[in-house]
Formats: C-alpha cells, sequence, structure tokens
C-alpha cells in the first residue's frame, strides 16, 4: 500500500514511477491498507476478469460539474469524467506532462494548500498523521484517527444518539461536513452529494458481483469442480446502507497553470450486510459481512482561473481521457480475441 509521502508526490505530480504505480494499484484494486489489500486482492483479481475494474470510482472533473441542474444530468457528467478504465501509469505521466502540473512543481510554483490522513494506517498509531516535510502545510488536527464519515448525512439534532457519535469523531475545531468537501482556496471546487450517490451505486455493483464470485468459490468447495449447480442469492426488501468515509484529504494550487484541485479519498463498506446466501436447496451459507468490504475510491475536483487556459485544458483533459478508454478497449477487445482464439 502507498504510504502518505508516496500519495502527496502522486498527487503533486512528481511521482516516481514505482511510487505511481503503487498508488494506481490503490485505487484500482480499491484496497485501503494493506490488511484490507491482502485479504481482497483475491477476489478483486477474479471482480477484474469479469468488470473493468474491481476497485472503486476514480473521478477526475472540473468544478462546472455543478452547474448542471437536473440530478440525472449530474450523474451522467460524472459519468464522463470517471476515468476508473483508464487511470493507469501511461496515462497518469501523460498528464504530467500535458497539463503543465509536474512543470509548476520542479519550479516550486505549486502550493501546497492541504495534505492530511485522517486514518488509522496513515500513522499506523491511531492518530491522525501529518505530513512534516513542508512548512507550509495547512494540515487539519483531527483528535483522533477515525476517518470521518461524510455519507449518508446525520442530522445534527441536539438529543440524537447518532448525531452524539457523528460528533465525536470529528475535529474539535469548528470545522464542517461542508469544510472538509470544498477547496479552501476557490469556493468553485466543491465535491457534492451527488458525487455520493455515484460512489454508492459503484460499491453496490462490485458488492453484487462479489456475492456471485464468493458463491461460484462455496459451490465449488461443496461440490467439488462442479459448477452447473443451482446457486442463487435471497435478497431482503431492505437495501443494505453504505457509508462513506473521508481518508485522506489533499489540496494543491498549481499556479504555473492557474489550476486549483482537491483530491479526497474516500472509502465506502456496507453498513449492514441484509442479504443471506443460499446453495441448492436450503442449505445457508455463512451470513455477516464479508470480507474486505471496503472499497478506496478517488474523487478529484479542480478549476482553472483563466478562462481561455480552461477552455483549451479542458478540451486536452476531454481528449486524453477519451483516448485512454479508446485505447482501454482495444486491449479488452485484443484479450477476449486471443481468447476465442485459444478455446477454438
Amino acid at each position: 500500500m502507498a504510504t502518505l509521502n508516496e500519495f502527496h508526490a502522486f498527487h503533486s505530480m512528481v511521482c516516481n514511477p514505482l511510487s505511481a504505480q503503487k498508488c494506481i494499484e490503490a485505487f484500482t484494486n480499491g484496497t485501503h491498507g494493506q490488511e484490507e489489500q491482502e485479504q481482497g486482492m483475491n477476489y478483486r483479481s477474479e471482480l477484474g476478469r469479469s468488470s473493468s475494474s474491481g476497485g472503486g470510482c476514480i473521478l477526475f472533473m472540473p468544478s462546472s460539474y455543478r452547474q448542471i441542474s437536473s440530478r440525472s444530468d449530474q450523474l451522467k457528467e460524472i459519468k464522463l469524467h470517471d476515468a476508473t478504465r483508464s487511470l493507469n501509469i501511461v496515462s497518469y505521466y501523460a498528464l504530467v506532462i500535458v497539463s503543465l502540473t509536474g512543470l509548476s512543481t520542479l519550479l516550486g510554483l505549486t502550493d501546497i494548500i492541504e495534505v492530511t490522513d485522517f486514518s488509522r494506517s496513515g500513522s499506523g498509531s491511531g492518530s491522525s498523521a501529518r505530513m512534516e516535510i513542508h512548512e507550509d502545510v495547512d494540515s487539519i488536527d483531527t483528535d483522533s484517527g477515525i476517518p470521518i464519515v461524510i455519507w449518508p448525512i446525520v442530522e445534527n439534532h441536539s438529543h440524537s444518539p447518532s448525531s452524539e457519535t457523528h460528533k465525536s469523531k470529528r475535529t474539535e475545531s469548528s470545522l464542517t461536513r461542508n469544510d472538509l468537501l470544498k477547496s479552501k482556496v476557490d469556493p468553485q471546487v466543491v465535491v457534492d452529494d451527488v458525487v455520493f450517490e455515484y460512489i454508492v451505486e459503484r460499491h453496490r455493483n462490485l458488492g453484487m458481483m462479489r456475492e456471485k464470485i464468493l458463491l461460484n468459490e462455496q459451490a465449488k468447495e461443496m461440490m467439488g469442480r462442479d459448477t452447473s449447480i443451482n446457486t442463487h442469492t435471497s435478497m431482503n426488501d431492505e437495501v443494505p446502507t453504505v457509508e462513506i468515509k473521508l481518508v485522506r484529504r489533499f489540496e494543491y494550487y498549481f499556479r504555473l497553470v492557474g489550476l486549483s484541485v482537491i483530491m479526497l479519498h474516500f472509502t465506502s463498506t456496507t453498513a449492514t450486510t441484509s442479504s443471506s446466501s443460499k446453495i441448492d436447496e436450503g442449505s445457508n451459507a455463512d451470513g455477516g459481512n464479508m470480507d474486505s468490504d471496503e472499497v478506496l475510491h478517488l474523487v478529484e475536483v479542480y478549476y482553472i482561473r483563466n478562462p481561455t487556459l480552461r477552455a483549451v485544458m479542458s478540451l486536452l483533459f476531454s481528449n486524453l481521457n477519451r483516448l485512454s478508454q479508446f485505447l482501454f478497449r482495444a486491449k479488452d477487445e485484443g484479450k477476449l480475441s486471443a481468447a476465442h482464439l485459444k478455446c477454438d
């Protein structure tokens, strides 16, 4: 798993190839920490064979997505900027070069606004980790290493037990949920709730694919290698709640191109498991939480201050994303053709 320093180098666009690959794999595998990585790699590799990625969302969006009034159109816009399928070592360094952000950092023209790790794994001692190597980092102090619950929103009723629990996980300062989801320097750069709806959908889709894989593995264990047995999953009417936590927060201003950007790392977890798996006619599988249900997501929102440069960069970013997705599709189709030829 990548360290906080490696994520910092990755997001400030001056990362060496080895560390960059570690950071990319953290998102494409969707793993938050070393323990989760070891537990989750097996089934995530299976997911990778049946889908474009076994990890969480990787969103790289202009702040203009918030200007769309319709919720459904906003979700469509977010999907256009979903880099889950296209992020790899080649597309990362292409972005470093094309956006001039790497050059900005190398020339000392990048302001490090914040680098904060709210997770236990960040410091290894149960307290939030802070970057000490840069004096200009305006990092948030928290009173514990517990990641901050961002979704679902907890109503702040003074007599609500859940509200008190939610408050206890916050920093002692006056920071609010909105403070954590927006830029400190550019009010246009914000992560809206529609983004969390998108992440929840991704998490549930992964959960369904994962459950099918686990059912198939259980069937193989019980019936040898005969995969033709009847497996099905009975679902309750209640849809499981997906909880999203903020685990890391990064913010930079790349002065060379006038680019403000926040990079937020979220984890999603199924808060309650309301499904039970059955094999054949009545043999219930073990209920409860599955191995490594937690998934890591990356959400980046940026704003370029110069209107002309904003239009040029927007065109470059969108074309780079389309090219990466096209190459990824071509690679997938090549693998599929090779598999068919091998079968024949």
